[in-house]
């Protein structure tokens, strides 16, 4: 299937025109295997077309796809977010009526930007990891709507999440067969095909919809069973057309049809032809009156309805006004007719706010004003039955109602016995522009696993660029700034904590510093003095607390370490390449003989320090002296713990924002095993690796390492993930030394690491989950809150893993517990699957070795 794939690719090359060259794609073909692949050619560019973004400038500098449910809010979004003055957002969105494909960028500086109209957030994603891949800069960022970590879909590298609201997911019914309060495990009985699913009709969106994700995630039902027919109840087509996210045409055609639904695109829309299910037990309902917004816009908490085809909007106050004291007959051109209920608090209520006294309705000011039905009976409270009876459909009827009883009828509660909407529509209070107050919006209570946050994914590197972080970066971001549009179509806003990564100052994260721990001796590199000069000495002193024994790792693309002291960089005297050669410190340049290479993890038991000119291992004279002042030198690689180092973190680091980054790429060991035969192999692993492991050789793989680095409040977690190999008949080869470590810093804050791994011999995927908590009122030592953990080595056992074959999504959630706050997530993708070895899966084994 690759191989038909890539050969689509280089037929595609004569359509995509000049710069996109076909052995790229087929590279990246093979590291993100074949589903996402498949994903993503949804996003490859084809034949012109339009652009979705309306008015002046039609080409914009962020050009995003992704989750229908966001699709409308990013749309309003782009009309008012401006930098410099100019709009900078266009949103395009993933309606199967609007054209097959966009064009994101001028074709005249741009003319490989032409693509297929991604589908959703798998494919919304997959379009801009591909985008990033290639740097065609036709893509700038993804929507998407629920948590990272929950992704059915593969995830894409070298993104950061920004997260800006809240979502809930609810499951809705035909309003004639509503359900009452149901369990989560009723609702996986319906969409597992038991017996509860024998009188309804259990619908999902298509593949690639991360509300389906989620939902499916909620019940525990595997996305893979569901895609391979296990459950044959379950319909995610209808007629052969796929079904969209939040169509809620599918329930309002069919009685026992029940399907997920976003809460806040329930708030945005009303749907009174469906009913909103309340999940047991949950915290409450998954919407509550807008108690905010009582004082203002719902005074005694009454709004008005009109008839959902009449396509009245939602009026301001001064409309609502204007409409019941007679002084307009039509509502931007539409006609609307305005009612008043008998006598009740709701009636009383409305009166109070239009500014009509009963006494004017009983003289007959305001004659417009109907107050009973056409048989001259007396309208009804809170009931839309008798307006659906009236004989004159035509015209546009508004009504005052509760705003608590419309909930109640719109929720499948206990206790209540009829929907009595019939069609009824609860309006809002449209404010300026594009901002409307809605009558009730998402419970933010509402329980775990149903609420999630809604995220925009940018390229890493892009975070403090402009007009990335203008638009999505921080709690002061343009995005975060827009909170009543984010109410406006149902969201419920992030506060300033963690609305685009938190209201931190927006600076480069601060490097962690280290001391740098002798194994032997214990004590710790140094500059002798804490001299500030070039061709200062560097010995090992006591470890303490000053400066001059602080180093942080400097540079991207050669490694060097700095002393937090000088600013100056470790060194070999005069660059020599001799055993016995002194270390010193210089001023930070381009020579080799100021860079080093870690042979091991940061904070291993056996690390060494290469110099990259010479290949000799830093050590302490003297035979590896244990004495302070003892000069630093370079030596030859051997097994003696003078040259073996521990790298420890600083206690303190400085606030940012969440970061997702890549270190430098370790070079991979060279040098043999300890047991004979032993093979050395850097990743990717290929056939040489897997030709050792077949004659029972030690494999070594080392990958290279990825660092996250995440902050919350004024909590910050730095980790990052290794991993080795071993050879068959102990463990299984690739699985035996997976490692991740991290360090935690912070007043009172925890950490969640999550691990997906597949396994190849079960054919399932696995998740293993580990905490770690730090409480600064309880430190580890006199004086320091310092937290390292350290999970591994994960491997073996029911993990049966196979070399080359170790894809899994490595996640971090961390939290200041002292906020309340929402917690932040920073996610690294580790090496992707190549499907072979034991498990062909959906593709043939790629040929690259």
């Amino acid at each position: 299937m690759i191989r038909g794939i890539l050969q689509m690719g280089k037929h595609l090359y004569g359509i995509w025109g000049k710069g996109r060259k076909t052995g790229r794609f087929g590279l990246l073909a093979v590291s993100l295997g074949v589903a996402t692949l498949a994903s993503m050619l949804s996003g490859l560019p084809v034949q012109p077309a339009r652009a979705d973004p309306i008015g002046s400038p039609v080409y914009r500098a962020l050009s995003g796809v992704g989750s229908a449910t966001t699709q409308d809010l990013m749309d309003a979004l782009s009309d008012v977010v401006t930098v410099n003055g100019q709009k900078v957002l266009a949103s395009y969105k993933t309606d199967p009526g609007a054209s097959r494909t966009i064009t994101t960028k001028n074709p005249a500086t741009h003319p490989d930007c032409t693509l297929n109209r991604p589908a959703g957030d798998a494919g919304g994603q997959s379009a801009l990891g591909y985008s990033i891949g290639v740097q065609d800069g036709c893509l700038d960022f993804a929507r998407l709507a629920g948590e990272p970590i929950k992704q059915s879909i593969s995830p894409i590298a070298n993104v950061t999440y920004r997260p800006y609201a809240l979502d809930g997911i609810t499951f809705v019914t035909n309003r004639r067969t509503a359900l009452l309060g149901k369990s989560l495990d009723f609702l996986r009985d319906v969409f597992t095909c038991g017996a509860s699913a024998t009188t309804w009709h259990p619908l999902l969106p298509a593949s690639g919809s991360q509300l389906r994700s989620e939902w499916l995630a909620a019940l525990d039902i595997r996305e893979e069973d569901v895609s391979g027919g296990k459950y044959p109840c379950v319909r995610d087509t209808i007629a052969g057309v796929p079904n969209r996210e939040n169509d809620v045409s599918l329930v309002a055609a069919d009685q026992a049809a029940i399907m997920p639904i976003s809460i806040g695109q329930f708030v945005a829309h009303g749907w009174p032809d469906i009913r909103m299910g309340k999940i047991q037990p949950n915290g409450g309902p998954p919407v509550l009156p807008n108690n905010a917004a009582f004082s203002t816009a719902f005074p005694n908490g009454v709004s008005y309805t009109t008839h959902a085809s009449s396509n009245l909007p939602d009026m301001t106050s001064g409309e609502l006004k204007d409409l019941y004291q007679c002084r307009i007959t039509k509502v931007r051109g539409i006609p609307a007719t305005p009612l008043l209920p008998m006598a009740s608090w709701v009636r009383s209520a409305w009166l109070k706010r239009v500014d009509i006294t009963e006494a004017d309705i009983t003289t007959g000011l305001y004659p417009c004003i109907r107050t009973t039905l056409s048989d001259g009976s007396p309208i009804p409270v809170d009931d839309g039955q008798p307006l659906y009876d009236e004989p004159s459909q035509g015209s546009s009827y508004v009504i005052p109602h509760s705003i608590d009883a419309y909930i109640h009828q719109m929720i499948g509660y206990s206790g209540v016995a009829a929907d009595k909407r019939y069609g009824r529509v609860l309006g809002g209070i449209a404010q300026d522009g594009k901002v409307v107050k809605r009558p009730f919006v998402l419970n933010s209570n509402y329980s775990q696993p149903l609420v999630r946050r809604l995220y925009n994914v940018i390229p890493v590197d892009k975070q403090r660029t402009s007009p990335w972080r203008e638009v999505f970066t921080g709690a002061t971001s343009l995005i975060c700034q827009n909170a009543a549009i984010i109410e406006t179509y149902g969201f419920v806003p992030l506060g300033p904590d963690s609305c685009g990564g938190g209201d931190q100052e927006l600076v480069d994260p601060a490097s962690p510093s280290y001391q740098i721990r002798n194994i032997k001796s214990g004590k710790c590199v140094a500059i002798d003095g804490a001299s500030t000069a070039d061709a200062a000495r560097a010995v090992q002193q006591t470890c303490g607390s000053g400066p001059e024994q602080r180093w942080t790792w400097h540079g991207t693309t050669v490694r060097q370490l700095k002393n937090t002291r000088s600013g100056k960089c470790l060194a070999i005297r005069n660059g020599s390449i001799t055993n016995g050669a002194q270390a010193i410190q210089m001023t930070c340049g381009s020579g080799t003989e100021q860079q080093w290479i870690l042979q091991a993890d940061p904070a291993g038991s056996e690390s060494h320090l290469m110099n990259t000119k010479s290949s000799l291992l830093l050590s302490v004279s003297g035979g590896g002296s244990t004495a302070n002042g003892a000069q630093l030198v370079q030596w030859t690689a051997d097994n003696s713990p003078e040259k073996d180092w521990t790298l420890q973190t600083a206690t303190t680091v400085s606030p940012g924002v969440d970061t997702l980054m890549d270190t430098t790429t370790l070079t991979a060991t060279t040098s043999s095993a300890t047991v004979t035969g032993a093979t050395a192999i850097p990743a990717p692993v290929g056939k040489a690796a897997i030709a050792a492991a077949a004659v029972n050789q030690w494999v070594t793989v080392i990958y290279p390492k990825r660092l996250v680095d995440i902050r919350n409040g004024r909590c910050r977690f730095q980790g990052y993930w290794s991993q080795k190999g071993a050879r068959p008949g102990s463990e299984p080869i690739g699985g035996s030394f997976f490692e991740t470590r991290g360090y935690l810093v912070g007043p009172k804050c925890a950490v969640s690491m999550h691990l997906q791994v597949i396994n190849y011999k079960r054919k399932n995927v696995g998740i293993f989950v580990a905490d770690h908590y730090v409480d600064a009122g309880k430190p580890s030592s006199p004086g320091k809150n310092e937290r390292w953990m350290f999970w591994g080595p994960l491997g073996g056992g029911s993990y049966q893993l196979k070399i080359g074959n170790v894809p899994y999504l490595l996640s971090y959630t961390l939290k200041d517990l002292t906020t309340g706050g929402v917690a932040s997530v920073g996610q690294i993708w580790g090496p992707k699957a190549n499907w072979c070895d034991g498990w062909p899966g959906p593709g043939a084994c790629p040929t690259t070795t």
